[in-house]
């Protein structure tokens, strides 16, 4: 049933649910002794077993518990809560089991001092392996400090190929980008540098400066940022060179006709 009232000129509709709508009685439980607060369903049907439960701890589990004290992660994994057998890399920790011959597991750490929420992940191929989270490989971590994806990130984009791709423009106030094998070698004594009559001849063959990729390769295949800017660098320093010895000649040439 639902009624509409006004309170201080704002509309406020009221809701009210005859008991019987819902058939499941949650409960907000929390065990003694135990870090874990859950939400529990006493129903017991095909849907939610006997206690499908929302657990908040270490770990945040989502799925059917059963009758037993283990917890879905996601669809391929169980966590154990009552193991702590010597299991996995770090032992005497809660085990997790997997549920099929085969799939990936999903667990979500929360750590409650920095407040930082970790991604792991874990793959069974038709193996009976019961580990622990450290045999769990991490994917992500989002923080107040820090955040990072170990794999591709798409940003407009839902296949990345690369750690990074953006499918639009990118604004920022300043990119910073390794610098790769520098050019300065290009002022060393035994540089070949190239003459500018083999340049220019170059030119005449192919369209474009030597080194750097012609406008039907960058339209195919793009740019390297870190590396164009090398090259980039490059001819500005063997242009630099050869500006130097026409200057050298001009002088030359001045003190010959001076009178």
């Amino acid at each position: 049933m639902k009624t509409l009232s006004m309170r201080n000129g704002v509309l406020v509709l009221l809701c009210f649910y005859a008991p019987n709508i819902f058939a499941q009685t949650p409960e907000l439980l929390r065990d003694p002794g135990s870090k874990y607060i859950y939400v529990k369903s006493t129903t017991n049907d095909d849907n939610f077993k006997a206690a499908s439960q929302l657990r908040v701890g270490t770990y945040l589990t989502l799925g059917n518990f059963g009758n037993t004290n283990k917890s879905w992660i996601g669809q391929n994994a169980i966590l154990d809560y009552t193991s702590y057998g010597n299991v996995g890399i770090n032992g005497n920790s809660n085990r997790f089991i997997p549920a099929y011959s085969n799939g990936t597991a999903l667990v979500i750490d929360f750590n409650f001092i920095n407040g930082a929420m970790t991604g792991y992940t874990h793959s069974w191929g038709g193996s009976s392996d019961q580990v622990d989270l450290l045999d769990f490989n991490k994917a992500w971590e989002i923080g107040p400090a820090t955040t990072f994806f170990l794999h591709n990130v798409g940003i407009g984009t839902t296949t990345p190929s690369t750690k990074l791709e953006v499918n639009g423009t990118i604004t920022s106030t300043e990119i910073k980008v390794e610098a790769s094998n520098p050019p300065d070698y290009v002022f060393a004594p035994d540089y070949q540098l190239r003459s500018l009559q083999e340049t220019e001849a170059y030119i005449q063959l192919n369209s474009h400066l030597p080194e750097i990729p012609s406008a039907t390769e960058m339209e195919a295949n793009g740019i390297e940022l870190g590396e164009m800017n090398m090259l980039l660098l490059k001819k500005i320093e063997e242009l630099t060179l050869h500006l130097i010895k026409q200057q050298k000649e001009i002088d030359n040439l001045k003190t010959q006709i001076k009178p």
